[in-house]
């Protein structure tokens, strides 16, 4: 698993959004690799929702993967991506 936050620069409290994302996860770490894809989307929504009730104006973009024993989960919000790098050529898996 591996993720990377970057808060929203006009956002008056993106270091702490960021900061709050990344402890979320890696609280739930376990749980996140032993997980279904639903219940990761899941998790995300409502570390959205206690975000929004933690901080006034809290944004942060979350880039990420998830590899279980059956699966590669690619996540990403807002405009960060998830890229693959193949024979020096990066290849963009998100969406």
């Amino acid at each position: 698993m591996a993720f990377v936050t970057d808060g929203v620069s006009n956002s008056k409290n993106a270091k702490n959004a960021s900061y709050f994302v990344c402890k979320q996860i890696s609280e739930n770490y376990e749980k996140l690799i032993s997980s279904k894809s639903s219940w990761i989307v899941s998790f995300l929504d409502k570390v959205n929702t206690k975000l929004a009730k933690e901080y006034e104006d809290a944004l942060t973009t979350l880039a990420g993967v998830v590899i279980t024993k059956d699966k590669i989960n690619i996540i990403n919000i807002g405009d960060s991506k998830v890229y693959t790098l193949k024979k020096s050529k990066l290849n963009k898996v998100s969406v």
